[in-house]
């Protein structure tokens, strides 16, 4: 389904799996997040059995990022994330747009695969089915399914527009150096998107907020003025003072009816939630709560995991840290660390035996008594 990513995922799980059998491989589907879409959304008007028969739908892609984004979004607002509606821009090489209702995604760009929806660096987005046909009965290579996927995944988008790059600074360049195909890429991209964003003004029933993200999306302050400059009928005004190449935040007027955010993703952020078993809590990012009286002793001290994981000390001081976790969640916690903070030296205190096996010395006391083992792992 996403031939640019997932033979290389795939390939990489079996490749350390050969090297490392003992390491805990843990796959992380951005997919998830759209699985609160609505059939109107994700189905397609083709014969049942397609759907049926083969699971034909909509599946949308870049997840983890559409949802912190949005998430950081709400923060941004002042509002609770369930009383919000947010079109979040994922603009990269790849290119997915999101309607977000409520923290939850009910309409996204990319479809069956990530070949769908915007224009992107070397894929087409959306396309008349009946294209491929037509260019088979005069190029009958193009009848090979595979050959078909690689022209318009990897020889299309900016690359086969311009002849010249997949890469939006290439391209801006050439456009304001002349070139004409550059700078048609340039606006076929720019069209794709608008079309897109103003498309789910109309599923949202309006919107809170646009988001943009992603390398293009945070670093590109000509391509978002080119966007949003489209969309001024919806009350956006944006403040070029703060649609500036690093900024971080709104760069919209005080006036604007519809808040434009610049957020850089934090992909990873969303990943460690899931791999320590609490992806659930990535919608409450942004809430300020006595946290404490909320959470189980089994949902902190996995969260303190996760903050071990993204600050990565030297040293890691754990008492008592997997009291309230059962022997084989236990052993996944210590496996990520093992796995994610190589360098990080582990002290654990604790009255649990099962402890020992995740350290090379163990000091055992027991009424008074002591005793040293050392092992090798």
């Amino acid at each position: 389904l996403a031939p640019l990513h997932n033979p290389g995922a795939a390939s990489g799980i079996r490749a350390f799996k050969e090297l490392l059998p003992d390491i805990t491989s843990v796959a992380v589907f951005d997919t998830a997040f759209h699985t609160s879409m609505p059939e109107v959304a994700y189905r397609y008007p083709v014969p049942n059995r397609y759907y049926t028969d083969y699971q034909v739908r909509k599946y949308g892609a870049h997840g983890t990022s559409h949802q912190y984004v949005s998430q950081e979004a709400a923060k941004l607002l002042g509002k609770p994330i369930e009383e919000t509606k947010i079109i979040t821009a994922h603009v990269g090489n790849g290119v997915s747009i999101t309607a977000v209702d409520g923290g939850k995604s009910v309409d996204t760009s990319m479809g069956l695969t990530p070949l769908g929806g915007v224009m992107m660096g070397t894929r087409t987005g959306d396309l008349d089915p009946a294209i491929i046909p037509f260019v088979i009965d005069r190029e009958p290579e193009m009848a090979d399914a595979e050959r078909i996927r690689h022209v318009f995944n990897k020889e299309s988008g900016l690359l086969g527009i311009s002849e010249k790059s997949s890469d939006m600074r290439d391209i801006i360049a050439g456009k304001n150096a002349g070139d004409e195909k550059c700078a048609l890429a340039y606006d076929l991209y720019v069209d794709r998107l608008r079309k897109y964003i103003a498309q789910y003004f109309g599923v949202l029933n309006g919107a809170d907020a646009i988001v943009f993200t992603a390398g293009i999306g945070e670093n590109s302050a000509e391509v978002r003025a080119s966007v949003l400059d489209g969309l001024t009928w919806f009350g956006i005004e944006v403040d070029p003072e703060k649609n500036v190449f690093g900024h971080v935040g709104d760069i919209t007027t005080a006036e604007s009816a519809v808040k434009v955010f610049v957020i850089p993703t934090d992909e990873e952020l969303v990943m460690l939630l899931e791999q320590c078993r609490i992806g659930y809590l990535a919608k409450d990012l942004y809430v300020e709560a006595d946290w404490s009286h909320v959470l189980s002793g089994g949902e902190q001290q996995r969260l303190a995991f996760v903050r071990a994981l993204i600050y990565q000390p030297s040293w890691l001081f754990l008492d008592e840290a997997t009291s309230a976790l059962d022997e084989e969640t236990e052993a996944v916690m210590y496996k990520l660390v093992e796995t994610l903070m190589p360098d990080t030296t582990i002290v654990s205190i604790g009255h649990r035996s099962s402890l020992s096996s995740f350290h090379q010395i163990g000091l055992f006391i027991d009424k008074g008594q002591h005793s040293v083992i050392e092992r090798a792992l």
